[in-house]
């Protein structure tokens, strides 16, 4: 009976280890972290109404309109923006839905940061960025009238200012000769 009990013992030892490996594998490769993508703003034909936001200098802010297109050569999926250097503390960014059709995908309110990153999802061949308020907006006192009950202040708008735009998607799996099919 103990001749049995051996082989049996490690039979099973060795199936359960063999099947926690398995789960193992698949959890490492459906977990495992994906590289990203190079800048979709520096891709050969990409073209942005504000061209200096895409010429790959991070140091020098330009003082932009309030609305930015970044037009693609062809449709990326996108997961990263990176806004660089900036003064706005809030903006919009809209995603392409064909002809003069947006969608909102982020909007950022009361930023103080210089450098933002947004997660987002969009498949898309179009990027629209509208700015609001920046840093330098100044609130100027409002002038008392017989007429008016109310004081209305003025609020002196400041200059936009990026440095850069960076745009990113994940990087794409080759495929192996196993991968392919026919």
């Amino acid at each position: 009976m103990r001749s049995r009990v051996l082989p049996m013992a490690m039979l099973f030892t060795l199936s359960m280890a063999m099947a926690g490996c398995y789960p193992m594998m698949i959890a490492r490769e459906l977990f495992k972290e994906q590289e990203w993508s190079d800048n979709y703003a520096r891709y050969p034909g990409t073209e942005c109404s504000e061209p200096r936001l895409i010429d790959g200098d991070v140091n020098i802010p330009v003082g932009v309109s309030r609305q930015i297109i970044i037009s693609f050569p062809k449709k990326f999926t996108i997961h990263k923006i990176i806004l660089r250097n900036i003064n706005v503390k809030d903006f919009i960014v809209y995603t392409s839905l064909g002809e003069n059709e947006w969608k909102e995908i982020v909007k950022v309110k009361g930023n103080r940061k210089k450098t933002v990153e947004l997660r987002v999802f969009t498949h898309t061949d179009k990027l629209m960025f509208r700015l609001g308020e920046t840093w330098e907006d100044k609130l100027i006192p409002g002038q008392v009238s017989r007429d008016v009950i109310f004081i209305h202040p003025n609020i002196q708008l400041g200059v936009p200012k990026v440095a850069e735009i960076e745009i990113y998607g994940f990087k794409e799996k080759e495929k192996t000769g196993e991968e392919l099919i026919f």
